[in-house]
């Protein structure tokens, strides 16, 4: 069994102090942001069991909820394509841009470096498992 005590909860007054960008009410009721941070616990688990660290595993919380919603407004843009990507060369007649894209092994990467929120999610992801870390029983499978 679990207790309180083993489930984070990520609040829309979390989200506005540590990312300042979605402060504006107006843009980004707390329903909306309600929505996206009980969406996030669906790619990252609320239990503290795991390889990601109770501290990091709120920030992922966040940062999952922050990237969807990042999503959200592209779509809403009209942004449906992946443009996410280093300028590697640009002119001003004409407007062309070109993009480095960030290299992805998985769909999961792609799908994360579209916004700047999940390719510090995937880093973060990633630190755990460059350690050298033991699985053992099925609590530490949690991601």
């Amino acid at each position: 069994m679990t207790s309180n005590n083993d489930i984070i909860t990520v609040t829309t007054d979390d989200i506005r102090q540590v990312f300042p960008e979605f402060s504006d009410v107006l843009k980004y009721p707390n329903t909306l942001l309600d929505g996206f941070i009980n969406r996030s616990y669906c790619y990252i688990s609320r239990f503290k069991f795991g390889v990601i660290p109770a501290d990091s595993r709120k920030l992922a919380i966040e940062l999952m909820a922050c990237h969807l919603t990042a999503l959200n407004d592209k779509i809403k843009s009209g942004q449906t394509s992946g443009g996410s990507g280093q300028i590697q060369s640009a002119s001003i007649d004409s407007v062309s841009v070109s993009l480095v894209m960030p290299p992805n092994k998985t769909q999961v990467e792609w799908w994360l470096n579209l916004t700047p929120y999940g390719q510090e999610l995937l880093y973060l992801l990633a630190i755990p498992a460059s350690a050298g870390l033991y699985f053992g029983g099925s609590r530490q499978r949690i991601l």
